[in-house]
This record gives C-alpha cells, structure tokens and sequence, in this order.
C-alpha cells in the first residue's frame, strides 16, 4: 500500500510573540490556539483535530521542537521546553528528580522518602477533617527499593540531562548500548556514564526506556 503524500509543513505563528521563556507559561488559551495552529500547519484537515495516527503526532511533535527550537526554546524534558535553566518549571523538576514535597489544600499529593499520600479531594471534606483536628489524607503507598529505581530511570530518561548508566542492572545497560547503536541514545553521553536521548529517540522513549527498565 503507497504511504499518503507528506504535506509541507506550512509556517507556523504560533502566539509565542511575546516571547515567553517556557511554553507553560502561556495561558490554557494560548496553549490551545498554539497547539491548533500547530497541527493545521501539519494537517491536511485544517480546523480540525481528530485523534492522529503516530506519524502524524511524530510530524507535529518535530515541527514543534523546531518552532520552539527558533524561539529560543530548548528541550527539558520530553515534553517540556524553555529558555533556560532559570525558565524551567521547578516543581516538574523537582517531581522528575525524585525530589520530596508536600501537597496543600483538597486533592493534594505528598512524597517524602518513598512513601506517597494523598489528601481527601472534596473541599468540604477536608475542611471538617482539618476543623475536627484530623489528618486530611486519605490513603498512602510505600514504594519498594525496586519501584523506585524503576521509576527514576522512567523519568530520568525523559530529561535533557538523561539518566545515569549506574541505575540500570546488567540488561538495562545493554539495552542502553543498543539504543545508541539504533541512533536513539547519544554516543558521547553514553560515554560519559549516562542515557541521553537523541530527536529521534524521544520520538521513541517508550520503548527504550522499556528496554532499559527490563
């Protein structure tokens, strides 16, 4: 079967005019006309915007990274771009890393050391709970050595920085050697002890970072 014609990627004037330093701080609205504009320089049913097959969504992910790229936007995480390290959003970062906070208010989530909670998430709820001098959460989970390493190097290999070679088991770190062998991990950083995805390979993440969970 012929694969359809590629349409050229039209310009895209996406409203990042007043120069924003990351694409989070535009409003909902922004995000939303910027995105539509995105995908009808892309596709051949402008206006609308059906559920894209995966080459589609790889067409607009790359026009995307250029667009930002242009702007002076750089990628932070797989999703994420920004002007700079001071631009980035933190509290992303901070769960990204494996970082420790402590939610606020109804619905909030927690994570200390390991172990994850999370707060009642109706108002009124966790107004009587805090009025009764109760604790407002509503349940927890503690995660086993193994969940945790497993989850540092899902997000890890999702960040610019990549994700040390020393958090992966015998079968992670050849699996990492075949990413930069198929073009999907870079050479250089491999050779420095750490997984950095290439362009490529972030289109791909899902199944590398398979292959490096086991």
């Amino acid at each position: 079967m012929a694969s359809r014609p590629r349409k050229r990627r039209r310009e895209v004037q996406p409203p990042l005019l007043a120069k924003p330093t990351g694409f989070s701080s535009l409003s909902k609205a922004e995000q939303v006309r910027y995105l539509q504009a995105l995908w009808d320089s892309i596709s051949e049913r402008p206006g609308e915007i059906p559920v894209p097959d995966d080459e589609a969504m790889a067409d607009a992910y790359l026009a995307a990274d250029a667009v930002l790229a242009a702007r002076g936007l750089g990628w932070y995480e797989i999703s994420n771009w920004a002007a700079g390290p001071e631009a980035r959003c933190r509290h992303n970062v901070l769960y990204w890393t494996g970082g420790d906070w402590w939610g606020v208010g109804p619905g909030a989530h927690s994570h200390v050391a390991g172990t994850r909670w999370w707060n009642v998430k109706h108002p009124a709820a966790y107004a009587a709970r805090l009025g009764a001098g109760v604790s407002p959460g509503r349940a927890r989970e503690v995660l086993t050595e193994q969940e945790r390493r497993t989850e540092q190097v899902m997000l890890l290999t999702r960040l610019a920085a990549g994700c040390p070679l020393d958090l992966l088991d015998p079968a992670g770190r050849a699996a990492a050697a075949e990413a930069v062998g198929d073009g999907l991990a870079a050479p250089e950083a491999h050779a420095a002890g750490r997984v950095v995805l290439t362009r490529r390979g972030r289109l791909l993440a899902d199944a590398v970072i398979r292959g490096l969970t086991g």
